[in-house]
């Protein structure tokens, strides 16, 4: 399995910089600032397989930061 975290950043509220760590592992993290209060941010998860097809699934995570 193949995994790939990105910030959809199109989708969310926040226009500043998140970062992420460990984006190409099953643990990885997300540091949101403080200034994004009340705003959003959208993560997407990419999994892959390593199948004859190989197959793509996608999921989303909309975060929001209230304090």
């Amino acid at each position: 399995m193949s995994y790939q975290w990105w910030v959809y950043s199109d989708a969310g509220t926040y226009d500043g910089t998140v970062t992420e760590r460990d984006a190409s592992s099953s643990g990885a993290s997300l540091e949101i600032p403080a200034n994004a209060q009340g705003k959003t941010m959208h993560e997407v998860l990419t999994l892959r397989d390593n199948g004859l097809p190989q197959l793509t699934s996608y999921r989303r995570m909309v975060i929001r930061r209230t304090k």
